[in-house]
């Protein structure tokens, strides 16, 4: 419930000349001292984090969704440039880079043609994959491979973070790498179901 009701009248610290550890804005009001040292570090903090989250790569990124099938035939001919902006981003890892105009002609016209017989459209990156077929495009398939490949947020680091916290603890600080990083993906994958047969067959 606001102070008002309940008769608390809003007041500020002490302005000092020589203070350090805290804010210090000099101002008349306790309403004005609240807005500089609060909210607006409140909104400069969050508008960083929007920055940082939202930065051009992950824009690019979201472009490359593009090419999924579902997402190709409403967005006729948006997803063209889109996927091009993705692949120029990444060309480095695209194989055949100067084939892609092709390509894409040819794969926007194969799910066309799916589309107009009432065939099934593919509405995600495992299953486009599951039904492309990877030697006639080759280069659509490294995108979705790329696609899949990229994490969707940094649970997963922090998650690793986590696991080294309880792992390498003061007495067990001179665990070798190889043997630390084994025990970390165990710990972070320990809802996989493993065979311990295979495991014994593959390094016994």
């Amino acid at each position: 419930m606001p102070a008002a009701n309940h008769y608390v009248p809003p007041s500020m610290p002490r302005i000092i000349q020589g203070q350090v550890h805290r804010n210090n804005a000099p101002t008349p009001t306790p309403e004005d001292y609240y807005r500089i040292s609060l909210t607006t570090d409140l909104l400069n903090h969050a508008l960083m984090q929007l920055e940082s989250r939202f930065e051009d790569a992950v824009f690019v990124y979201y472009k490359g969704f593009s090419v999924i099938p579902s997402i190709l035939l409403p967005t006729d001919p948006i997803w063209n440039d889109n996927v091009k902006e993705f692949c120029n981003y990444y060309r480095q890892d695209i194989p055949n880079y100067a084939g892609l105009p092709g390509e894409i002609l040819w794969w926007e016209r194969t799910w066309k043609g799916k589309n107009d017989r009432r065939e099934d459209i593919p509405d995600s990156i495992d299953a486009t994959l599951e039904q492309i077929d990877k030697g006639a495009y080759v280069n659509i398939c490294t995108i979705l491979r790329i696609l899949i490949s990229i994490p969707i947020s940094s649970a997963s680091c922090e998650r690793s973070i986590s696991t080294l916290r309880n792992l390498k603890t003061y007495l067990r600080n001179t665990m070798v790498q190889d043997r630390l990083n084994g025990l970390a993906l165990m710990h972070g994958h320990r809802g996989m179901k493993l065979d311990l047969e295979q495991i014994l067959d593959l390094f016994c």
